[in-house]
């Protein structure tokens, strides 16, 4: 018989040499239980494919992650002929399966959806965060200039 307790695994008998003690003893496959296969400590690989959109009421960034990860976006725009600094975007958050394309969307409020279409020249600042099963957290930056056409 066997005891979890503190992220080991106990065999509970008097010995070794006991007759009731187990002969052949068995190592759990469970991450943190002494014996098991170390978790996977790389982090996550992001790939930003694009980001479009900021004049549409949106941004819109196309994601890829190496394996099943939770992600998370947060932007900024700053506009030409502008005299506040920049203004927050709201952020947006995605389950991610392993190598499939996730488009994280970034919506605009009303007042910078009528300042983008005014501005000569918009720039968008991404920040995409991917964090995994494990806890190891990716991080891309990416900043996009849209001008007038």
């Amino acid at each position: 018989m066997y005891a979890l307790a503190d992220q080991r695994a106990y065999r509970v008998a008097a010995s070794a040499s006991d007759q009731f003690a187990c002969p052949n003893p068995v190592t759990p496959a469970f991450p943190g239980i002494a014996g098991s296969p170390p978790a996977r400590t790389a982090p996550p690989t992001l790939r930003v494919a694009r980001a479009v959109g900021a004049r549409r009421g949106a941004v819109r960034v196309a994601v890829t992650c190496d394996e099943a990860c939770d992600l998370t976006a947060r932007g900024t725009l700053s506009f030409s002929r502008a005299a506040a600094a920049s203004s927050r975007l709201r952020t947006a958050h995605a389950r991610a399966d392993a190598g499939q394309r996730t488009t994280l969307t970034l919506r605009l409020s009303r007042p910078q959806r009528a300042r983008a279409r005014r501005a000569k020249r918009t720039i968008v600042h991404v920040t995409v965060t991917a964090r995994d099963g494990a806890g190891n957290v990716a991080t891309t930056r990416l900043r996009r200039a849209y001008s007038a056409a």
